[in-house]
């Protein structure tokens, strides 16, 4: 804080210093009076090249105290694991390594979960939202039964059960969204064969995932779509 002052207190003088050369520059120049001019630009210029220097200094000076800070930050909450749970429970340096490892497990974990629900809620494929789902549902237990009350984590951590209500906002969407761009696909195809191997293959792969699907609302009833396209397509 002390150099930040001192900086701004130099460069003051080096833009005061400059601005008052030019001002008599210019006076002189007006009376006539050349003898100092160029002397008077000299002092102007080195005045703005001081002072360029002195913002430069100030900007890497306070890049590094951003780092710094960053450092410390990111250094403190391992601090505060360790003088929590080592004042609290006088716990041994071996048993504090195993939490330590175990917080470190358990932010990582929360990291994959937060970028999986992202993914759930972007993607349109349905086979790629199942397997996020199910990771993400896995990553949610394993952070609820890991964490404890004393681990130094102030974000909210997404429950499993949050994770299931997400699932079954947007399940229905991708079934419907699949089914439909499924049929448009199907009959781009010229032959009847292609077709029906098409809304075949469909079914089969809703029936598969039968366990992933099930709790979706609008399951059943896709199902019972394809069975009719291609009871459909048989008699026509």
């Amino acid at each position: 804080m002390m150099l930040k002052g001192i900086l701004r207190i130099y460069i003051m003088i080096f833009l005061g210093s400059g601005a008052c050369s030019f001002l008599i520059a210019s006076i002189k120049t007006l009376k006539g009076e050349s003898s100092s001019i160029g002397l008077s630009i000299f002092l102007f210029a080195v005045s703005i090249f001081f002072s360029w220097l002195c913002v430069k200094f100030w900007n890497v000076t306070k890049g590094n105290e951003s780092k710094i800070t960053r450092q410390s930050e990111s250094k403190s909450v391992y601090e505060k694991l360790k003088n929590g749970w080592a004042v609290r429970s006088k716990i041994p340096p071996e048993k504090l390594k195993q939490m330590e490892q175990q917080y470190a497990e358990v932010l990582d974990d929360l990291r994959i979960l937060r970028e999986t629900m992202e993914l759930m809620k972007s993607t349109k494929n349905m086979v790629t939202f199942i397997e996020r789902n199910n990771l993400a549902c896995r990553m949610a237990l394993s952070i609820e039964q890991a964490k404890t009350p004393d681990m130094p984590i102030d974000e909210k951590i997404p429950s499993f059960k949050e994770v299931r209500e997400l699932a079954e906002k947007l399940l229905p969407v991708i079934i419907n969204d699949s089914y439909l761009k499924m049929k448009m696909d199907t009959f781009q195809l010229k032959t009847k064969e292609g077709q029906l191997k098409r809304f075949e293959n469909h079914l089969n792969l809703l029936k598969k995932y039968e366990s992933d699907l099930n709790f979706a609302s609008n399951y059943e009833r896709t199902i019972s779509k394809i069975e009719d396209d291609i009871r459909s397509l048989k008699n026509s």
